[in-house]
This record gives C-alpha cells, sequence and structure tokens, in this order.
C-alpha cells in the first residue's frame, strides 16, 4: 500500500531573504522595522546571504548582535584571497581553485551562532544550495541546517570553494533559486514579504 504524503506544517507568515553578497546588511534594517511594527513570521526562507541572515535569526541573534555581525562582514574580515593558490595550479596545471578562501566567514559564523539551537525554535528556517553533481535545488530546514549548509547556500561559483554534504558538492542556491519563495508557498503562506537584494531581473 503506498504511503500517505507528508503534510507541511501550515505556515501563514513567510519571509524571503534574497542573496545579494555585501547588501544582506539591507534585510537586516527590513528585519528591525518588522519587529518595530510587530510582523513575526513563523518561515524564514533564505538563499546565498539570505541564509547567512535566515540562520542567524533562528539562532535568536537581537538585532544589536546582527548589526555587529554584518559591521564585522563589512570590514573585510571574513575572506581571504587566494592568489597563490592561483598562481601555483596556473604553473603545475593540476586545475582550477576558488579565489577566495571561505574559512574566515566560516569561524565567524561558527563564534557568533549557536546553529544547534535551530532544531529547538518554533520558527521554521529553510535555506537552499545547489547539489553541483545533480544540477538540483534543494531545500535544507532547520532540523538539519548545519555549518556545512550554510557555507553551501553562500559558495558563489568560482570565487568561493563549494561545500561538501553528504558526500556530495553543493554551491550557492542563487545559482537556480535567488528568491526561494517555494517553500513558502508549499507550506500555504498567507502573508509574504520577498526581500530582494537586486533589481528585477538584475
Amino acid at each position: 500500500m503506498a504511503k500517505a504524503p507528508v503534510q507541511q506544517k501550515k505556515r501563514h507568515r513567510a519571509l524571503i531573504l534574497s542573496g545579494g553578497g555585501a547588501r544582506g546588511a539591507y534585510q537586516v534594517g527590513v528585519w528591525k522595522f518588522l519587529q518595530e511594527i510587530g510582523w513575526n513570521p513563523d518561515l524564514i526562507c533564505g538563499t546565498s546571504v539570505g541564509a547567512v541572515n535566515a540562520s542567524a535569526i533562528g539562532c535568536g541573534l537581537n538585532l544589536q548582535e546582527l548589526v555587529h555581525l554584518w559591521k564585522t562582514i563589512e570590514r573585510g574580515r571574513i575572506y581571504r584571497i587566494s592568489l597563490w593558490k592561483q598562481i601555483v595550479h596556473f604553473f603545475t596545471r593540476r586545475g582550477f581553485s576558488p579565489l577566495m578562501d571561505t574559512e574566515p566567514l566560516k569561524n565567524l559564523i561558527l563564534d557568533r551562532m549557536d546553529l544547534r539551537t535551530l532544531r529547538k525554535s518554533d520558527r521554521e528556517i529553510i535555506i537552499t544550495a545547489v547539489n553541483i553533481l545533480k544540477s538540483r535545488l534543494k531545500f535544507f530546514n532547520n532540523q538539519v541546517i548545519d555549518i556545512e549548509h550554510v557555507m553551501a547556500s553562500s559558495a558563489i561559483p568560482i570565487l568561493f570553494p563549494w561545500q561538501y554534504i553528504d558526500g556530495e558538492p553543493y554551491w550557492d542556491g542563487g545559482v537556480m533559486a535567488n528568491t526561494p519563495i517555494l517553500p513558502a508557498l508549499e507550506r500555504g503562506a498567507r502573508e509574504v514579504i520577498v526581500v530582494l537584494l537586486s533589481p528585477v531581473g538584475g
């Protein structure tokens, strides 16, 4: 006998945080405004930098902590340029190496966020990443999100190294869905706020 389909829990208010690099600080400003007017989503979906912000909110970072996180990011302390690796690979022909080293970003996230708290949150957090081998977009919720998922969602191709999840390589979710609204629609959200960081079509 066929199994009945798993029913998604209804989510009435959804916040969608798109990708957009350093412009992710704008999303913190939007979040501040939503808190001031008492609009609290029970679902937050994020891609790329939106995944970083969604995870931070899901972990319970307050506005002051979010602002401090972004001040650190904007000071340029989260990436290292791997030009030396590129030079070595060019002369040895051993293949391609990403232009940037994201280990500082990883350490910053681990320092500021306790991702284990996501599993206890009543608010559902969903982030996206693209399976490189299968060319398939995948959604991860707060029951499974860990550092590799956050890093994968923001791993811009060529610039940043891909991340391995369950032994398979993943890239930035923005490659296939820079504005991940589908989970909100699947959960029947009645109020959806989308925070775009790039012009439509841009």
